[in-house]
């Protein structure tokens, strides 16, 4: 069997395939696909529905420095964000094009926040949201940790 790649969950949250999957992807010469880049840390849950209210992030929104933070990975041959509108789609193809240093600690603020007590109400309310997906991802999430 010849494997010519592989699709993977990575995002800033999601990082242990760093040191397996990359360096044996490397190896054996296998295009490592990242899928979920921006599903995090709630299975399906976009981060940046959990924005700290903060500015920052240069010329890039946070969409855009979660992706461009992957893409700066070597061993990664392409991400495959999801995207909802066309605004999504102009968004996620900007982040492609731009240049520029990615803020790592925006992408932590993102996380904290998202982890933090002001998510999980936040998560309580996507229970009554019109988004069937998000509802259940928010159901998934608040019964597994709850």
């Amino acid at each position: 069997m010849i494997v010519d790649s592989v699709m993977i969950r990575y995002n800033y949250h999601l990082q242990e395939v760093r040191n397996v999957i990359f360096p044996l992807a490397k190896m054996l010469e296998v295009g490592v696909v990242i899928m979920k880049p921006l599903s995090w840390p709630y299975y399906g849950i976009p981060f940046t529905r959990f924005d700290p209210g903060e500015e920052g992030g240069g010329s890039y929104t946070p969409a855009q420095h979660s992706l461009r933070w992957i893409l700066n990975s070597s061993e990664v041959s392409t991400v495959v964000p999801g995207m909802n509108s066309r605004e999504e789609l102009k968004e996620n193809l900007a982040a492609i094009n731009k240049e520029g240093k990615v803020d790592e600690k925006l992408l932590e603020r993102y996380l904290q926040t998202a982890l933090g007590l002001k998510a999980r109400k936040k998560l309580t309310n996507m229970l009554r949201d019109s988004d069937v997906d998000t509802r259940y991802f928010a159901e998934r999430t608040l019964t597994d940790e709850g």
